[in-house]
């Protein structure tokens, strides 16, 4: 409460509205929780209380759901939050967006991650363009944040999209909404990396529910691979945009010179 004049002054009357509506949305169900329910949500992939679109659930009745106005999370993955990258998931059905955040380096890992700057050499996903090469080198830190498997064999990429394809399974929101990824640092560089996979899948199906072209917003990123081109290649297609945000002066997004 007393910080709602410096929201309203930073924001638009639109957007201070809105945002204080997804606040009180978010502390009203947190409210409404019982302490049963957010133990239960800490030992899986968190999924924002009773979401209509986790796909744990057991029940094989479709559900309809009604979208609210407001901004709501409608997942998100902290299991591990000391070792695994963080993400939430969101909706935004008055500007039409489903919007996917990573979190930026926080712990000592992330750390650990962000130092880990050799070329991890991948088979290219754009596989049907001879002036691609077959394969791409990525930092070798946000692959294994992102793309490398647990012991499950499930990696995060494969994770989140699943989210997506629940979210995108319904046909309004796959009509209607575009997809939104972004992040400050290092969830800027996995909002690249993610980003540059959905849109190559989408390329390579054509009944993808995830619709394009993808909005990839990097806030701060480091360089993340040696794949531009492909990624250019994603642009041109029009399944990819890409702002890069960064201040001149911060060394951060010149690195690592190996990228």
């Amino acid at each position: 409460e007393n910080n709602l004049e410096l929201i309203q002054k930073a924001l638009s009357d639109e957007d201070h509205d809105m945002t204080l509506s997804a606040l009180q949305s978010i502390q009203q169900r947190f409210h409404n929780t019982t302490t049963k329910e957010r133990e239960a949500s800490s030992n899986n992939v968190a999924t924002w209380f009773n979401n209509p679109f986790d796909s744990s659930s057991t029940t094989n009745h479709s559900i309809e759901v009604e979208l609210p106005s407001s901004p709501i999370i409608i997942a998100y993955g902290d299991k591990n939050p000391e070792s695994e990258l963080v993400y939430a998931i969101g909706i935004d059905s008055a500007h039409k967006r489903v919007t996917v955040v990573f979190r930026g380096s926080v712990t000592a890992n992330d750390f650990v991650k962000d130092a880990s700057i050799v070329m991890n050499h991948q088979p290219n996903p754009i596989q049907n363009s001879d002036k691609e090469k077959s394969t791409i080198g990525i930092h070798h830190g946000f692959f294994d944040y992102l793309l490398n498997k647990d012991k499950d064999g499930i990696t995060k990429y494969d994770e989140i999209v699943k989210h997506l394809l629940d979210v995108f399974e319904d046909p309004e929101i796959q009509k209607t909404h575009k997809l939104y990824v972004t992040g400050h640092s290092l969830g800027g560089a996995l909002a690249i990396l993610f980003s540059f996979y959905v849109a190559a899948a989408s390329l390579q199906d054509d009944e993808s529910l995830i619709p394009t072209p993808i909005s990839c917003i990097s806030i701060a990123s480091p360089k993340v691979g040696s794949f531009r081109s492909s990624f250019e290649q994603l642009e041109r297609l029009g399944k990819l945009r890409h702002l890069r945000l960064y201040n001149e002066n911060d060394p951060v997004p010149m690195m690592p010179q190996t990228s």
